[in-house]
């Protein structure tokens, strides 16, 4: 046993006390020369000094102390032993003086709850669905589930992120976003906790509601298309729920429906109706078709103009479609 009650100083005497002699007492080593602040003049021991120490019975004999070992640390002088570095930190090198300088934190995303980690693969990552934006975390609890419109699809995330276009979450710790149904969406702006409908006069297209192009509406929710106007109706702008009938004179076709057009020569009325036989309309609008005049035919519909009577012929009739031999 070690005692150093009759010693002087910080010796101690080995075998119970039966020598007093070069065996320092916990904290201390042994030095013959020794001086300075921490040497004591009667005993030549010497305190350990910073990120050292000195406690087994086989290091109290020696002329130095030992390094602090990995995972722990030395704050003061004349230790015994060494302190473990703190629950979310590590130290992956010897002789350290300091928790907060020679004891690292685990890196945001990352956590752990053991005293006294050597390395920094000790550090834990936060699972998947979770994240960590603080470094020296403790404990897998200090990992914060992602909320609703949010994911983290990897360990160690140091934060969660927005739902992508077209995506969404609504549960807590989520791990991925699901895809919208079709004609619905959602946005990556902290709304991808559900998913909205895409209302009328526009329609869903990779994940965004667009507005119905010219000459189309939907007069519905939902869809991911819109229709194209009947002949007779136009939409000369974007993100119609209906389209607009031609006013009376005006016509359009199946190839353009974003606009309505004078109903042309030849036709007549509201809807653009063609010339019957014997009339002719060589204005375009609304307007009326007017009987050929006498020594003139037309013999087909929605003609502009009459055809005069061939020699050796005659009409004295209006409105005819044909001519009479003399």
């Amino acid at each position: 046993d070690y005692t150093f009650e009759n010693c002087s100083g910080h010796r101690e005497c080995k075998w119970s006390g039966i020598e007093c002699g070069p065996w320092c007492e916990n904290g201390y080593h042994y030095n013959n020369a020794s001086d300075g602040a921490d040497a004591d003049a009667h005993s030549n021991c010497v305190m350990c000094p910073l990120g050292r120490f000195s406690g087994l019975p086989e290091t109290r004999e020696s002329t130095s102390c030992q390094e602090c070992e990995k995972g722990r640390y030395g704050l003061r002088k004349g230790l015994s032993q060494c302190a473990f570095c703190p629950a979310g930190r590590y130290n992956d090198e010897t002789g350290q003086n300091s928790s907060t300088t020679g004891c690292q934190e685990c890196d945001a995303g990352k956590y752990s709850s053991q005293e006294g980690s050597e390395r920094e693969a000790d550090c834990r990552k936060c699972d998947r669905g979770k994240s960590s934006s603080f470094v020296g975390r403790t404990s897998a609890n200090e990992c914060i589930s992602c909320i609703a419109g949010k994911f983290a699809e990897t360990q160690g995330s140091v934060e969660c992120t927005f739902c992508d276009f077209g995506k969404f979450t609504d549960e807590i710790g989520s791990e991925e976003c699901k895809k919208c149904p079709r004609g619905f969406v959602s946005n990556a702006t902290g709304e991808g906790q559900n998913c909205t409908v895409c209302p009328w006069g526009k329609y869903e297209d990779e994940g965004m509601c667009v507005m119905c192009e010219l000459g189309k509406f939907q007069d519905q929710t939902g869809k991911t298309k819109c229709d194209a106007c009947e002949v007779g109706k136009y939409a000369d702008s974007v993100g119609n729920h209906k389209c607009t009938n031609c006013e009376a004179g005006k016509r359009n076709s199946a190839q353009n429906t974003m606009e309505c057009q004078d109903c042309e020569e030849g036709t007549f009325g509201d809807v653009c109706t063609p010339c019957p036989t014997g009339r002719f309309k060589n204005t375009s609008g609304i307007g009326s078709c007017t009987k050929c005049p006498k020594g003139r035919f037309q013999n087909a519909e929605g003609s502009s103009s009459c055809i005069s009577c061939d020699p050796g012929k005659h009409q004295a009739v209006e409105g005819q479609l044909a001519c009479t031999d003399c």
